[in-house]
This record gives C-alpha cells, structure tokens and sequence, in this order.
C-alpha cells in the first residue's frame, strides 16, 4: 500500500507532471492480487508510459550484453533458432551469500526470487524471437510470447 499511497498524495499535491516517472522494482506485490492492487493502485495516477517496472537482474552487465550477442551480432544472430539449438541450460551461479538478503529472502523466497523474476527474465531473453525495434513495448511482446508458450510442469 505503501507505492499507492505515494503515488496519490503525488498527484494529490499535483507532483506528477507529463514528464514524471515511477519505477516498481520486482517483486511487485506479494502475490498476484497485491501485484494488482498496487499496479491498478499507480495506475490511478500515472499513464501507463509513464511507469517503469524493473527488474535488476536485467542491468547486470552480461544480461545486457545478451541482447547484443542476440541480435546485433552477424554470426550468432542467424544461427540463434531452433534448427541450431538443441537446448538451453541456465545456471545461476552466485558467488555470493544471503549477506544482508535474510530478511527479505524470509519473505520473498528464493524461488520466488531467482526463479520467478531472474530466471524467467533470461529464459525470455534467450528464447525470444527478435523484436520487432529494441524499444520496451517490442522487447516485452516478444517476452511475453515466450511465457505464454510455457507448459505448466503437474507434479
């Protein structure tokens, strides 16, 4: 409730301006009816252009590295489908510990964390088709074909 609450006194006070923006940091919510309140909570306040939601795995150098290995690199990017690739591993190898995490990993999870929000986010960026431009919008339609084309594991 805390982002919605800011986000209103914002406009309240009349502290949003075309120009302003408001970056969510993932995990939004802690599951996904509070992920909805707070996104139909900003969303009251902000354009939909004008919210950013992130993740900061994504800003890692080799995650960002990834999209132009992908798609700007003439020998991989044609040789980057499935008649060339059999299989994709990703291993998450961190080197370092909980540290200063505990806290929120007590809440959160680290399934939650790794899986649902970094891994995923990779898995989009390796499995992705190109985009139609590298702007947000493009980028995100391609992901999000990706995840709609994941088969639910029964177990």
């Amino acid at each position: 409730a805390l982002f919605g609450d800011i986000s209103h006194q914002l406009k309240q006070n009349k502290l949003i301006t075309p120009n302003s923006r408001i970056v969510l940091e993932k995990p939004i919510g802690r599951d996904l009816s509070s992920a909805r309140a707070l996104n139909d909570a900003v969303g009251d306040d902000f354009d939909e252009g004008q919210i950013f939601r992130i993740d900061h795995y994504l800003g890692k150098e080799t995650v960002q590295n990834l999209m132009a290995l992908r798609f700007a690199n003439a020998l991989y990017e044609p040789l980057w489908n499935s008649a060339h690739i059999d299989h994709v591993q990703i291993t998450v190898a961190e080197t370092v510990g909980l540290e200063d995490r505990v806290t929120y990993y007590d809440k959160a999870g680290a399934l939650r964390d790794m899986v649902q929000n970094h891994i995923l986010q990779l898995l989009c960026l390796v499995a992705m088709e190109t985009p139609s431009s590298m702007d947000a919008d493009a980028v995100r339609d391609e992901k999000l074909k990706v995840l709609r084309a994941l088969k639910r594991i029964n177990g």
